[in-house]
């Protein structure tokens, strides 16, 4: 579906097919939320569907702050501090060689788990700390938050629902598209101080068609568990 498509199915489901009570810039605003909850409820499922990738350049340090104005690679603060998308979910980090991955680094949570271990690191507000000192380059693969404007790359996979974006493209689930209209519904349905009881059927029949697809998708899909050389992993 494209952005019009799911505006007018929007409006089909709140039985608003006018400006008289939503208008234009409530149809935007409940769209642009409703997707981002789309894209999360698609992340905690298989998080290979929205992830991207940036490479940092490390000179012998302990330390990367991913907000500094004075580093190369800025993914958290305001947007127009951002050269690439906004982080929302830290997903790996590793060396590759001619794209191929050779060394994935440990992700560990606490300060106490870090200074135990080598090739780890931790996210620790907007630094991602290291284990020992580092040099070179290393991957950053990551969960983004497009915004509509700043840097090419941080706005490169925003969405613009504001009508009039007619022939705009979501992304490649389009076979549930209709989740994004539901989920906006939803928070109509709220703001009426109302309940849709077949509304909120329909999305939760939506939402577990999805899941469902996103499971099988490629093969075995998402959820599995794969023997690493450090011990097994579940995706």
């Amino acid at each position: 579906m494209l952005v019009a498509e799911v505006q007018s199915l929007f409006r089909q489901y709140i039985d608003e097919p006018d400006q008289s009570f939503v208008t234009d810039a409530m149809v935007a605003t409940m769209l642009a939320q409703a997707y981002e909850e789309f894209r999360w409820t698609v992340m905690q499922v298989d998080d290979s569907i929205y992830t991207t990738l940036v490479e940092i350049t490390l000179a012998t340090q302990s330390t990367y702050d991913l907000a500094d104005p004075a580093s190369t690679v800025r993914v958290f603060g305001a947007d127009a501090n951002l050269t690439h998308p906004r982080l929302m979910k830290l997903d790996a980090l590793y060396r590759t060689s001619d794209s191929v991955v050779l060394t994935p680094l440990e992700p560990v949570a606490t300060p106490q788990s870090l200074s135990q271990m080598t090739g780890a690191f931790m996210l620790d507000g907007t630094l991602i700390r290291f284990s020992e000192r580092r040099s070179g380059t290393l991957t950053m693969r990551y969960f983004p938050q497009y915004v509509a404007a700043g840097a090419a790359p941080a706005i490169s996979g925003y969405v613009n629902w504001a009508v009039g974006g007619a022939g705009t493209f979501i992304d490649n689930l389009s076979m549930f598209h209709d989740v994004i209209a539901l989920l906006a519904a939803k928070q109509y349905f709220i703001l009426d101080n109302a309940i849709n009881e077949m509304l909120l059927n329909q999305l939760q029949m939506r939402v577990a068609d999805l899941t469902k697809y996103l499971t099988a998708r490629a093969y075995d899909g998402s959820q599995y568990v794969s023997q690493v050389y450090t011990g097994y992993e579940s995706a």
